[in-house]
């Protein structure tokens, strides 16, 4: 009864008075923060740091859904696909062959305000039901497969080998042949002529009119084909042969088919041969990224009306037909994949519930962008898990900023709280005057790191290496839902509030005279804890940096137990480090000290530095330094050494500036000349190529061999992974003196060391040399083969020369790297030996790297799109493209330039401006001691002198451990990033997994952010000491 009086009590009376007081209340604790705004900027600095880092790390996520959102739209010239519901057969309904309905059928979905454009498309056959490996139609759904194409035109090669070859990754392998699409009059006008137009390269075409591509029968070619066959845009076909299927099984009887049997995954299609003619090429393009499964990636475009009304009705018949659909993205929800997904799922129910052609065609809806937001949700999911694993260090360093920054305030504080509680204050009182301070403080530092967070997550994605931005292109918006944005409120106003009133009530459990005397007890640390994670932290760096020095298997042999140490050692390095090693920065004085307390700056202060401060605020302090420091220098490593990694990327993708690859055989000389000739600039070419021979070592197989020219070591870019050792211009000498290495493969082939299959010692990146036990001399025979036309009969002349073996090789820039390890490379004097001086100094080939002076960036691309351009050549990749290309996707798929860049940044302010705030607190704290030594007869100068050297004997021990702390956690973190760059390859995203992360160790970027902390502990020191000299000596001693 009493219990129920008393909440009968606080709903009439105590809530109404204090929600009449609430104004007063909070105008009050907001003159009390305002006032109290030096002990409040550690409260503040600690919420604003927590808000900020856990708001963007939410919100990345957000933004990052949406950019792979937009980029993926971006990739679809279709949008949906709609086929009939169940395939044509003689004497079922629900299908047409008729074109005037088919056409109709697409007039009624651009009717539809959901979709902008449609058109029908003879193509890829339908599986009419969801894509699964589980349905039949999926293994059998073949494209329509190109044959043969002739052109009378004697400069087109259309007979190249291979030329119909393509490797399809976005689904189960059921045909490996360029296929055809014939699209309706609708993808020639409107929506989708506007995206297919897009990619047509300039100056090779462009997207025609229905009335254009239908007067001169057009197809548009993909460049990979052209630039095989030579093809040129305006070029005629006579004929275009294709395959359609007409039966797909796991038997069929030849005899029962009236083409030819194609064999694909233990499953049979019987394939019939329709022809096309006259037709003219009226466009190249770009290949696009491959897309959905459901659909024939990068064909052959052609018109529909190349094909006569037979044509057209047999492929349909035999279900080679599909409705291509645009949506009107503008109603389309981009904000999130989420709303996206419930958006595109109520209209696919919509147009499934649709009766078309008055119920004559009954349809199956294919939702790709909804199949294209399924692949997003898995793999984004990986992607954010990585991203935010990286960023648990600094989610840790804010929320310990937070924490220490309430214990440091709130210790000012004690004194006035106990006064209080002397002239009569309740503890309830005084909780709730401390605690509406600290929201009103927490509150204001929250919005602001919130805000802050919403205008930097845009820059962060925007990353394209570390401390570099690009535009993305389109707007992202990182808005937050209210769950997440009250998640963020929860995890620092929440922290601070909970944390502010657990240390307000041990204030006031505390007695009047141990709070006025400032007697605190302190809870033991668990030191062994501390020594456990460090030492089994340490164990991923000791790792990573055997492995990086030439040790195949570090101290961690066994996958399962590496792969745990790899994801959870740096953390627990971290963490572990900084408790025990802030103990030693806390120790700095004393350690300085014994360094230099024989010189003239300590000779009248020692006994001043005997004294003692406030020893927890003092580890704090070097905890803090040492949090920030360690974290500026993993993301600065990380992030040049990531910058370093696309570098080389590019490097190994081009070889030099340029690749070039031209339509016949030309010299150096002739290249060289060409490209200075195309250039709009005077330039400077070297040309150089890559020449290949078989050669048969002594008892073994034939091995491709490629040859170094000497001209090559100032072309080519190489860099120490690519060749044996770490040296490469001794590597380079020892192939000049008649040097070769072997890939790992070829190694094991030859029974060479290195090969790493053996065991023992069989491994190292080293350069052999002629004393070596592990070198050898090869003989390797080069078969010269030519046709005798007397004898009708291949001759074969036999030369053969002796190499000394020089260790293993993992690539030669410029080179494909899934080549290199059956290979061997050799130098040119072992070359000359084999096949002799004339033929090496009159080498011709299509196939050059070029090194191109005075021109970079821009200029470069410029000149490379000037080259492709050209008749005489074929392709051109240039060092600029590939290394934009390199970038973009390690910034989207890894996030971690953006990511490493924020934390560089953000640990760099949080150290100078903790510096800051964290010492003005600390020695308000010793006013009281400052004014003893005073009283005793100390000068200001010995007090200025006698602070500065214990803070910053603190401060920069801290720095250094702080330091080299961060130095074993960029060790350790190589080997997290080993662990999710392995996922992200089998997942084939990850393009610069073939390079070793070699840590870079950007020292100027380093000494630079100490410079800064320094200079911020020196001011602070400065203006606090002299603040506290300032003040009235008897008031300090009274404790007034």
């Amino acid at each position: 009864m009493s219990k129920t009086s008393a909440t009968l009590n606080y709903f009439r009376h105590e809530l109404p008075r204090k929600i009449r007081d609430a104004p007063d209340n909070l105008r009050l604790a907001t003159i009390g923060a305002w006032r109290g705004r030096e002990r409040g900027m550690a409260v503040f600095a600690g919420v604003f740091l927590a808000s900020l880092v856990i708001t963007t790390v939410l919100s990345y996520g957000v933004g990052l859904s949406q950019v792979f959102f937009e980029e993926s739209l971006e990739n679809n010239i279709f949008d949906a696909k709609v086929e009939f519901n169940k395939p044509p057969a003689e004497g079922t309904d629900g299908w047409t062959n008729n074109t005037t309905t088919l056409i109709e059928v697409c007039d009624e979905f651009t009717d539809m305000e959901e979709f902008s454009d449609c058109t029908v498309v003879y193509g890829k056959k339908g599986i009419h039901g969801q894509f699964t490996f589980g349905n039949e139609d999926v293994w059998m759904a073949l494209p329509l497969g190109v044959k043969d194409i002739n052109s009378s035109d004697q400069l087109r090669n259309w007979e190249t080998k291979d030329i119909w070859d393509y490797e399809y990754n976005n689904g189960p392998p059921i045909s490996d042949e360029r296929a055809i699409s014939f699209l309706g009059p609708g993808a020639f006008d409107g929506v989708l002529a506007d995206r297919l137009s897009e990619n047509i390269i300039y100056e090779r075409g462009s997207w025609a009119s229905p009335e254009d591509v239908e007067t001169k029968r057009g197809v548009y070619i993909p460049s990979d084909v052209a630039s095989k066959a030579g093809a040129e845009a305006g070029d005629s076909l006579e004929r275009l042969e294709f395959a359609y299927t007409v039966e797909s099984a796991l038997d069929i009887d030849s005899e029962d088919c009236e083409g030819e049997i194609y064999n694909s995954r233990e499953v049979e299609h019987c394939q019939v041969i329709m022809v096309v003619e006259n037709l003219t090429i009226l466009g190249i393009y770009d290949p696009w990224p491959q897309g959905n499964p459901t659909l024939a990636a990068n064909p052959i475009y052609a018109t529909w009306s190349v094909l006569n009304e037979t044509q057209r009705t047999t492929l349909v018949d035999y279900d080679h037909f599909y409705f291509g659909l645009t949506l009107e993205r503008s109603l389309l929800p981009t904000t999130s994949t989420a709303d996206a997904s419930d958006w595109l799922e109520d209209l696919s129910m919509k147009v499934q519930d649709k009766e078309f052609a008055d119920g004559e065609v009954e349809i199956y809806y294919v939702d790709i962008v909804g199949g294209t937001i399924d692949f997003l949700e898995i793999f984004l999911g990986l992607i954010q898990a990585f991203d935010y694993v990286i960023m648990v260090p600094i989610v840790v360093l804010s929320l310990s900023v937070l924490i220490y920054g309430l214990i440091l305030s709130l210790e000012q504080r004690r004194r006035e709280i106990s006064i209080h509680r002397v002239i009569g204050a309740t503890a309830k009182d005084l909780r709730g005057m401390v605690l509406l301070e600290l929201a009103v403080v927490s509150f204001v530092a929250w919005v602001a790191g919130y805000l802050l967070a919403m205008a930097a997550v845009p820059v962060v994605l925007a990353s394209v290496g570390f401390m570099k931005f690009e535009a993305l292109g389109f707007n992202v918006d990182p808005a937050l839902s209210f769950g997440a944005t009250l998640f963020t409120a929860i995890t620092t106003l929440g922290l601070a509030l909970l944390f502010g009133r657990a240390r307000t009530r041990d204030f006031m459990e505390l007695e009047i005279d141990e709070g006025v005397s400032r007697v605190q007890k302190v809870a033991k640390p668990k030191v062994w804890l501390h020594w456990t994670l460090f030492l089994v932290g340490s164990l991923g760096a000791i790792d990573t940096y055997l492995e990086m020095n030439g040790s195949e298997d570090g101290i961690l042999t066994n996958w399962f137990v590496e792969g745990l140490i790899n994801v959870f050692g740096p953390f627990m390095l971290w963490i572990g480090g900084a408790l025990l090693l802030g103990k030693i920065g806390a120790a700095g004085p004393r350690i300085m000290q014994f360094f230099f307390s024989r010189t003239p700056l300590l000779s009248d202060v020692k006994r001043g530095l005997k004294g003692s401060g406030s020893t927890e605020s003092v580890n704090r302090l070097a905890v803090i330094m040492l949090l920030t420091l360690s974290i500026v220098t993993l993301a600065a490593v990380q992030g040049y050494t990531g910058t370093q990694v696309d570098e080389v990327t590019a490097d190994l993708q081009v070889g030099s500036d340029l690749q070039v690859v031209t339509n016949q055989n030309y010299s150096a000389t002739e290249i060289e000349s060409m490209i200075q000739e195309i250039s709009d600039n005077e330039v400077t070419a070297l040309a150089v190529t890559v020449p290949t021979i078989s050669l048969i070592p002594s008892g073994g197989e034939a091995l491709t061999a490629y040859v170094l020219l000497d001209e090559g070591e100032d072309v080519l870019r190489w860099f120490p992974q690519a060749i044996p050792g770490d040296d490469t211009s001794a590597a380079l000498d020892a192939y000049r003196e008649g040097g070769f290495s072997a890939g790992e493969d070829a190694a094991y082939a030859m029974d060479l060391w290195g090969s790493g299959r053996k065991g023992g010692d069989d491994y190292g990146d080293i350069l052999l040399s002629e004393s070596s036990s592990n070198t050898e001399d090869v003989e390797f025979i080069w078969e010269d083969k030519s046709y005798n036309w007397t004898t009708q009969s291949v001759d074969v002349a036999e030369y053969n020369t002796t190499l000394r073996y020089i260790g293993v090789h993992e690539f030669v820039p410029g080179v494909p790297e899934d080549l290199m390890s059956t290979s061997v490379v050799i130098g040119e004097s072992g070359y000359r030996e084999l096949v002799g001086d004339n033929r090496v100094d009159n080498l011709f080939s299509n196939n050059w790297i070029v090194k191109v002076d005075g021109v970079e960036g821009e200029d470069l691309t410029a000149l490379k799109n000037n080259i492709e351009a050209d008749e005489r050549f074929n392709s051109t990749i240039d060092w600029e493209t590939a290394h934009d290309a390199v970038e973009r996707n390690g910034g989207l798929i890894f996030g971690t330039p953006g990511l490493l860049s924020l934390q560089f940044i953000v640990a760099s302010v949080a150290a100078v401006a903790s510096a800051f705030v964290f010492l003005s607190l600390v020695l308000n704290q010793r006013q009281k001691e400052l004014a003893v030594l005073q009283a005793i007869g100390a000068s200001p100068n010995q007090i200025i002198r006698l602070v500065l050297f214990e803070i910053l004997s603190i401060v920069i021990v801290s720095m250094a451990l702080g330091i080299l702390l961060g130095m074993g956690l960029a060790l350790s973190f190589n080997g997290l990033f080993n662990v999710f760059g392995f996922i992200f390859q089998i997942l084939g995203s990850d393009t610069t997994s073939a390079i070793d992360r070699q840590l870079v160790w950007p020292w100027f970027e380093l000494a630079l952010v100490a410079l800064a902390v320094f200079a911020a502990v020196v001011t602070a020191l400065l203006v606090t000491t002299r603040k506290a000299l300032k003040s009235d000596l008897a008031s300090v001693l009274k404790g007034e």
